[in-house]
């Protein structure tokens, strides 16, 4: 532990830390320390006064980010909403549960939004930034990430800022005698500042796999999956280590040796950035393609061109189709040919064409996939273009699946698959 969290040495006694010294330790799947506190409180019948309450509620509100990131549990919005009950002042935590930017972490901003740096590992969006400032650490550098990676729409932001430890001012160093008589002779020494480097992540739900707390463990620091920090030494001279960071992947070896040597601070800042880039990069898991999670032809029910909208309107109805993909079978294989909806069957209808074969009644250039088509190109198809679902197609333009925004959904994991609307292929 750090001094932070231990009790200093003092008349030669060996420092305890908090941990040793504990009567009770308790370790619970929460979202918020404050919420542990808030529960023992409640099953005590102890009622908060409303300040206290007020400080339950920031407290829990800072360590979930009111209530949305991932770690956070039902059990967090209990204990809030009990703190509610209990009188907490709602204008109190409008005026301080938002952290407000000041004028020096708005420079910040403006400085990294112009520098950041992004590339798309696995279908993620991983940017990355690193900003020096002037002197001493500044607060409030995970509010400045945290904005930045909504601006930037990134699933993952790294922002690695410099600074300096110490002030670089005169020391005095040992008096001695030059000869009898004489008087003490000191010298003073420039002790230099010593540069450190703070890194802040944070990860989107969408960043399956990515484990920011494991990873800002190896350099001493640590978090949450989603959010967490870690601050150690730089090498600020001119002679830098030749260590091979500059290289696009690092395989696991190599990070394992640049990792001691960003601890024992041998390590440049922006050296010490890409590689905590490249350890995420490892974390991402393989890309899903279209094939991997696709509804396959073989439970996807069909019209054919030569079917008239007569018989077409028929299959429909049996199966409660709301569209369907329409083929041409008359080679003996499912050529996709385009999509047809049961408003334009309706339409038909009525229109007194229920003789008509479908061929008649195609829609142009239906936008289709190949079975290697990757999950990120999906997800752009299906929810940027507002497209309902796409065929799935093989070199040769036989229809071998389908997907929906349903399937996509799944692979993102936002919800328990036992939560999830098993919704029919005919009704997504």
């Amino acid at each position: 532990m750090d001094d932070d969290s231990s009790l200093k040495e003092k008349d030669g006694l060996k420092k305890a830390t908090l941990l040793e010294l504990a009567t009770e330790v308790v370790i619970d799947q929460v979202g918020s320390t404050t919420t542990l506190l808030v529960e023992r409180l409640k099953e005590a019948g102890i009622s908060p006064a409303p300040h206290e309450a007020t400080l339950f509620v920031l407290g829990i509100r800072a360590d979930t980010g009111g209530l949305v990131y991932e770690g956070t549990t039902i059990r967090d919005a209990a204990a809030l909403l009990w703190c509610l009950e209990n009188g907490a002042s709602q204008v109190a935590i409008s005026q301080f549960g938002v952290a407000k930017v000041s004028e020096t972490q708005r420079t910040i901003l403006h400085s990294a939004l112009g520098k950041t740096e992004t590339k798309l590992v696995g279908g993620l969006r991983i940017s990355s930034v690193l900003v020096t400032l002037e002197d001493q650490y500044v607060a409030g550098l995970a509010q400045i990430c945290e904005e930045i990676m909504e601006l930037t729409d990134s699933d993952v932001f790294l922002l690695g800022a410099t600074h300096r430890s110490g002030t670089g001012k005169p020391q005095k160093k040992g008096g001695r005698k030059k000869k009898r008589g004489a008087e003490n002779e000191t010298s003073a020494v420039i002790v230099p500042p010593t540069q450190w480097i703070s890194l802040i992540g944070r990860a989107s739900a969408r960043a399956l796999g990515v484990d920011l707390n494991a990873m800002m463990r190896q350099f001493g620091g640590g978090g949450h999956p989603k959010a967490a920090a870690a601050a150690l030494r730089c090498n600020t001279s001119p002679d830098l280590n030749d260590a091979a960071t500059t290289t696009s992947q690092l395989v696991p070896p190599m990070i394992a040796e640049l990792v001691v040597l960003a601890n024992e601070g041998n390590l440049a800042a922006d050296e010490t950035l890409r590689l905590a880039i490249s350890i995420i990069e490892t974390q991402i898991p393989e890309q899903l393609v279209a094939s991997s999670f696709m509804v396959p032809i073989s439970q996807i029910v069909t019209v054919d061109t030569n079917d008239t909208i007569a018989e077409a309107r028929l299959i429909f109805d049996n199966h409660n189709l709301k569209s369907a993909p329409v083929v041409d079978s008359t080679a003996g294989t499912n050529r996709f040919r385009s999509s047809l909806k049961l408003n334009d069957l309706v339409k038909a209808s009525r229109a007194g064409r229920s003789n008509e074969k479908l061929k008649g009644m195609l829609r142009p250039s239906v936008k289709t996939v190949l079975p290697d088509t990757n999950l990120a190109d999906l997800e752009h198809l299906l929810v940027n273009e507002g497209i309902g679902r796409i065929p799935v197609v093989d070199d040769d333009g036989i229809l071998v699946g389908i997907v929906t925004r349903t399937d996509v959904l799944r692979q993102h994991k936002l919800y328990d698959e036992s939560n999830l609307i098993d919704l029919k292929l005919a009704k997504d």
